[in-house]
């Protein structure tokens, strides 16, 4: 007779395999872990011109971390995104005028870009999937609009967008949630 509980406590026995048997397993767990990986969005200050820049990419940060050594500065992994609860890609462009990225979830918003202003913005793509509004389990991420160059600043953090509205109101237009990420 197998124990109610395997090493992880998942109930016993389960249809481990999809075979259509409920049978415990013969390893130290019942079922594979059905959370899928977290993926790290990294995010790196410029101090050229005080804008941020985010990549979901391992690859592009450490391009950016070998190449622009007097132009960024690694700031960490910023938050994570679990694709499994993530829908709407977020489009990335690059703002000519103020060496930036602008960062939405609106394809209404990414057409008016490039409708409206097509020698300023450049689109670089989708960079990660985000949701466009609340849903359960997730995080916004705060847009904030930089009067003094046109740039925009991001943050997951309810106390870094508090200490910015607080501090730096001649600076910033808080502009409230751009995203919803799913946790």
């Amino acid at each position: 007779m197998s124990a109610a509980l395997d090493y992880f406590g998942t109930t016993r026995p389960q249809d481990g395999n999809d075979d259509g048997i409920a049978a415990p397993d013969i390893g130290c767990h019942e079922v594979p872990d059905p959370t899928p990986p977290l993926a790290p969005v990294h995010r790196f200050y410029n101090f050229t011109n005080n804008p941020h820049f985010f990549t979901p990419s391992l690859e592009e940060a450490n391009s950016v971390i070998a190449n622009y050594p007097n132009v960024f500065r690694y700031e960490g992994i910023c938050y994570y995104t679990n694709p499994a609860n993530n829908t709407q890609p977020l489009y990335r462009f690059y703002n000519r005028v103020s060496a930036s990225h602008f960062y939405t979830a609106s394809l209404d918003e990414a057409n008016h870009i490039l409708v409206t202003w097509p020698t300023i913005f450049q689109l670089d793509g989708q960079t990660y999937s985000v949701n466009p509004g609340p849903v359960a389990n997730s995080v916004p991420v705060y847009r904030f609009f930089n009067k003094t160059n046109g740039s925009h600043f991001y943050t997951s953090s309810a106390e870094e967008a508090d200490r910015v509205i607080a501090t730096w109101p001649h600076i910033y237009t808080f502009e409230g949630p751009a995203f919803w990420l799913g946790q």
